[in-house]
């Protein structure tokens, strides 16, 4: 089954605190994930939490 991902581009200091929620929000796995790009699977996450990390972008 494929995964329906988005990817929010956080600060640096941001995607620890959406990380730490649950394994479906995780940082990506190269140099933009060190600068703040961070992976929601949108089935799995909680609307609350996608929507606070949306709310952060703008």
């Amino acid at each position: 089954m494929a995964t329906l991902n988005c990817v929010l581009r956080l600060t640096v200091q941001e995607p620890p605190l959406f990380c730490e929620i649950g394994k479906e929000t995780y940082p990506v796995p190269n140099k933009w994930g060190m600068r703040g790009c961070t992976t929601f699977e949108i089935k799995k996450v909680e609307r609350a939490v996608f929507v606070g990390g949306f709310a952060e972008c703008v």
